[in-house]
């Protein structure tokens, strides 16, 4: 079954971090002397000053991003196998699982390649300007995504040329590539965005808002995206509804964009810039 080692690798991966949890964590929250100044800090600060930023644009407008972002990362998870595995004569790719396995784990070099440029971008664009563009870039790269599966029809047609069929793997390869990169970097710069929009002693309700928020998206981008997916394939039947999954997905990725720009800067998102010699 080729399910079944996948799902053993993230049984222990689970396993591992549970057993972290226990061991290596245990004295985080322990101890009078650990706990006594978070308990005065929480006695000096009431609910109504920790849960003030309801009451304002910045937070709700970051956790908001934050949310949309898991919910475009559920929507990539469901919608690109479908596309990779589902035959050409119906508008997908026509993979074989071997050949997904292979593609999906070298792309993931993309997640890798994020790590790098995070600091750098934050650095000279500020984080705020980075999430934002690196949700405007997932739109044409979703929108090229299956236009993919026109080139794999191309290439298996009599007489096509053999370049068609030489430039498929690599193009699909630096497109998912592409996506990890910039997805893994808004996963990473939107809990910055969401940590930068509130003072200190608020930290912890606003990760909360955002974390029950981001568990609605993931929870609801399963439906929505069957729904899409469903309609699409029932109006725009041999395969034209591939173009409507990944537009909707460019679609919110660039809402997304708009949401992280009008969230007010705060300080730390602001680019670096060199001090001056005197």
């Amino acid at each position: 079954a080729p399910y079944l080692l996948p799902c053993l690798a993230c049984v222990m991966v689970q396993s591992a971090a549970l057993l972290t949890t226990f061991l290596a964590l245990r004295g985080s929250g322990g101890g009078a002397a650990a706990a006594a100044p978070g308990a005065a800090a929480a006695k000096s600060v009431g609910l109504r000053e920790r849960i003030g930023f309801l009451k304002q644009r910045g937070p709700l407008l970051a956790c908001l991003a934050y949310a949309m972002d898991c919910f475009v990362n559920v929507l990539y998870d469901l919608a690109v196998p479908l596309l990779l595995k589902t035959p050409v004569s119906e508008g997908g790719i026509g993979l074989s699982m071997r050949q997904i396995g292979f593609l999906m784990s070298a792309a993931s070099i993309g997640l890798f390649g994020s790590i790098p440029l995070q600091a750098p971008l934050s650095r000279r664009v500020g984080s705020q300007r980075s999430l934002a563009w690196a949700n405007f870039l997932l739109l044409p790269v979703f929108c090229a995504l299956p236009c993919l599966s026109l080139v794999r029809a191309w290439g298996e047609a009599p007489g096509a040329p053999a370049v068609l069929r030489a430039v498929m793997f690599p193009i699909l390869f630096l497109v998912l590539a592409a996506i990890n990169c910039f997805g893994t970097l808004g996963f990473t710069l939107g809990n910055v965005l969401v940590n930068n929009s509130v003072p200190p002693q608020q930290l912890a309700m606003v990760n909360g808002v955002s974390q029950s928020l981001s568990a609605l998206a993931r929870g609801f981008a399963p439906l929505v995206g069957g729904l899409v997916v469903t309609i699409s394939s029932q109006v725009l039947p041999g395969g034209g509804g591939q173009f409507v999954v990944f537009a909707f997905m460019g679609l919110m990725t660039f809402l997304t964009g708009w949401v992280v720009k009008a969230v007010p800067p705060g300080p730390d998102s602001q680019p670096v810039t060199p001090a001056k010699a005197t």
